[in-house]
């Protein structure tokens, strides 16, 4: 059985409605992190994710074991404390939402 490991990655969402999370922005950027055995298994609860949240999954990039990034970037307090509350609480979480007007 494979263990399960914090993933991060760079998601890009744009959204379905102007009244949804991002207001009156087209799209987003996002990190998020997740508990998972893999990398198909880390995208897949990154996009049911994101659906119930209304938004659309248009890409993401960057990914790979949170321990890994860590290891080989000065990561901020924020992003730790996430990979944290992810591991206590084994639920996603997403960082801060960089959105976008266009594209």
């Amino acid at each position: 059985m494979n263990k399960e490991n914090v993933w991060i990655g760079l998601l890009e969402v744009s959204t379905r409605s102007r009244k949804g999370v991002l207001g009156n922005s087209l799209g987003a950027f996002v990190n998020v992190l997740a508990l998972a055995k893999n990398r198909d298994e880390f995208i897949e609860k990154v996009k049911i994710s994101i659906d119930e949240l209304e938004l659309d999954f248009v890409e993401i990039a960057e990914i790979e074991l949170f321990s890994e990034r860590n290891k080989n970037f000065n990561l901020g307090n924020e992003l730790i404390s996430l990979a944290e509350e992810v591991v206590q609480y084994d639920e996603l979480r997403f960082g801060d939402f960089h959105t976008y007007k266009h594209k």
